[in-house]
């Protein structure tokens, strides 16, 4: 995985793109909402490669041929078109992804473009985790840090008995009061657990394709074979390997 400059704000540009796409997407049709959320992720795309100090190669009308796809989705509604606006969309943001710092993606070669979209496809899905897990262990929690917890954790534990005993006092005094305590003793949230979980998936499912996506963009890209091999002292460069040309052909034969 590409080491970056700044992991945090990775993170949590990715995360708030995550809960931009639950506003936008949980519960509302897609509309006006992808071309939206699309443009949030190309312009947030381009201002993490700055931070990295990674600017994008020539392929960045990628990511405009995509912004246009998502702007017909809010267009049509017949379920062919839009099935076919979907995974084109789908397929030049995953080409953007893996050809961010490339050469000219029209100068690679179809077989290693495929081979790099499967394995940009699996890393999308994992990097976010990994980088996650790396930077939460980062977290200083040793020694000093350790120790200075400490009187919070004693205050914790000391306070929680007599939160409980006026907590009951309390209760048995207020009605108003009484409720609110058998509603948090018996688990009874504020608001529906299932929906709280929907929103939870949606944000995640969002935040670490957007994670994942910025991760891999930001490696190295892939470059062009060059036109002719490098003529060594144990390789030569043989004439009848030059491929023949319309153009130029009396050229070729000398």
């Amino acid at each position: 995985m590409t080491s970056l400059r700044a992991p945090n704000l990775l993170l949590g540009v990715a995360l708030l793109l995550g809960v931009v796409a639950d506003l936008l997407f949980y519960g509302r049709g897609v509309g006006i909402s992808a071309p939206i959320f699309v443009a949030l992720g190309l312009f947030t795309l381009h201002l993490i490669g700055r931070a990295e100090q990674r600017p994008p190669g020539v392929n960045r009308w990628l990511g405009l041929a995509a912004l246009s796809f998502a702007v017909w989705l809010a267009v049509r509604a017949e379920p062919l078109l839009v099935m076919l606006n979907w995974l084109a969309l789908i397929g030049l943001l995953l080409l953007l992804t893996i050809s961010f710092r490339s050469d000219l993606i029209f100068r690679l070669p179809f077989v290693r473009l495929l081979g790099r979209a499967f394995r940009a496809s699996f890393e999308i899905g994992v990097y976010p985790f990994v980088l996650a897990v790396r930077q939460l262990g980062r977290i200083p929690l040793r020694g000093r840090q350790l120790r200075s917890l400490a009187p919070v954790l004693r205050g914790v534990l000391l306070a929680t008995p007599l939160l409980l005993l006026f907590g009951g006092l309390l209760a048995s005094a207020d009605s108003i009061f009484a409720s609110y305590m058998r509603d948090l003793l018996s688990l009874q949230l504020p608001f529906d657990l299932w929906t709280g979980m929907a929103h939870t998936l949606m944000v995640g499912f969002f935040a670490c394709l957007a994670a994942g996506g910025m991760i891999v963009a930001m490696g190295d890209g892939m470059r062009a074979p060059s036109a002719l091999p490098a003529e060594g002292e144990t390789e030569r460069l043989e004439r009848s390997g030059l491929s023949w040309r319309f153009l130029g052909s009396t050229e070729a034969l000398t």
